[in-house]
């Protein structure tokens, strides 16, 4: 998910004042002197435009030359903005003039998106051109996301095959564990050492603003997936009343999205940002289907398999679009998804405990050991053993918010251990 967020907030020009002045309409940024200065003024930098700054021009390392600076000048969108306000591009020759300019675009750009009226339908037409890619129509008198809730309501159903747990007093322990649960959303970061300002907006929305590319989910293969249109999170689990921070390899700092927004906006499915994970994802549900794109995608010589990379144009479209339609089946509510687990759960601890108390102890100690870490929840053992493997579903599940997710929403975290 790096590269997934972007946060932006008014230019601190007392940082800026001394860099050398840059002539001209262009001029290269990343190769220019005040480049170093501009790297220094970010390095304990702590507001939020330190942070956004770090990550449109420096992707967060201080030595790497980056040319979205250069990129987003010369953008059409830019050039609009700047002519909308009467200004000329050759009345602006300093770097401070330039940074100061491309501050107040992208700041009017993100702060359209604060508003849920705009999301509202916005966030409609996101759902809809996904559920069609994944397999799925919501009926013509229902919105996406209803469609969405009763599409999730089924697949629950069908997965637990209408099991449902029945309560007894050697549960009684096992129950206020797992009662005691709950699911939500976390997007790390390298950078994000403090709260954002701006909503996190969705990848193909930073493209619409200037930045063809930035993202690593704008590859030729993902847009074609329809991918980009969301917010992307890892889906965390711990007890209710613990504050929730996740670890991983993209950093120990980010936000965790308000529970009920997070319930109500969001969605559940399989962890797919490769055509591997496609084939993953599908396999238990479609395994004709995968095994086609696997033997598309994938070369098997002497017992060794290689992927074949994607270029700049999307190979295998027939095979791709065919597991993409299988993943409806995968699709749930935050809500759903939450019951899935929790039912599950207790179903397979019930036996457990009829069978062998002292697995069943073991059992309880682990999961509750691993909540102490506020983990991913495809990273608890017991749920991966109790719950996605005896389903027979995929262990990677992301959750998804379409289009954006104004910054009121979303709560900083740091890990300090």
């Amino acid at each position: 998910m790096l590269n997934r967020i972007i946060v932006f907030a008014v230019v601190s020009m007392l940082a800026l004042v001394d860099f050398a002045a840059e002539a001209g309409a262009c001029f290269d940024f990343s190769n220019s002197l005040s480049y170093k200065k501009f790297q220094d003024s970010l390095k304990t930098g702590k507001k939020p435009l330190d942070q956004v700054l770090e990550l449109l021009f420096l992707n967060g390392k201080q030595d790497r030359n980056n040319p979205n600076f250069d990129i987003l000048w010369e953008s059409e969108q830019l050039n609009s903005f700047i002519e909308n306000r009467n200004l000329r591009r050759s009345d602006l020759n300093t770097l401070p003039e330039k940074v100061k300019i491309v501050a107040d675009y992208v700041e009017s750009y993100l702060l359209k998106y604060r508003s849920e009226e705009l999301l509202i339908s916005l966030r409609d037409s996101a759902w809809r051109k996904i559920l069609n890619i994944h397999g799925f129509q919501p009926r013509v008198n229902e919105t996406a996301r209803q469609g969405l809730e009763r599409l999730s309501y089924e697949n629950k159903k069908r997965i637990l095959q209408q099991s449902e747990y029945i309560s007894t007093p050697s549960m009684l322990k096992a129950e206020k564990l797992v009662n005691s649960l709950e699911l939500f959303l976390a997007h790390n970061s390298h950078i994000m050492k403090e709260a954002p300002g701006y909503p996190i907006i969705a990848p193909k929305l930073i493209e619409e603003m200037g930045l063809p590319n930035f993202s690593a989910t704008s590859k030729p293969f993902n847009k074609f997936i329809g991918s980009t249109d969301h917010v992307y999170f890892f889906i965390g689990i711990k007890k209710k009343e613990a504050s929730a921070t996740v670890k991983s390899e993209y950093g120990d700092f980010g936000v965790v999205v308000d529970h009920d927004y997070a319930f109500k906006q969001a969605w559940v499915s399989p962890f797919v940002m490769y055509v591997d994970e496609l084939i993953e994802a599908t396999k238990q549900i479609a395994p004709n289907i995968s095994q086609n794109l696997f033997d598309k995608k994938v070369t098997v010589i002497s017992g060794f398999q290689t992927m074949k990379p994607e270029g700049n144009i999307v190979e295998d479209k027939p095979e791709i679009l065919a597991a993409m339609g299988q993943l409806h089946k995968l699709d749930f509510t935050l809500s759903d998804f939450e019951n899935i687990i929790k039912t599950q759960l207790l179903i397979k601890l019930t036996e457990i405990q009829r069978q062998s108390p002292e697995e069943f102890d073991a059992l309880l100690a682990s999961l509750e050991n691993s909540l102490g870490k506020s983990p991913r929840v495809d990273r608890v053992p017991v749920i991966s053993e109790l719950v996605f493997k005896p389903l027979n579903i995929p262990l990677k599940y992301e959750g998804r918010i379409p289009v954006a997710v104004p910054d009121n929403q979303l709560i900083h975290f740091k890990n300090t251990d």
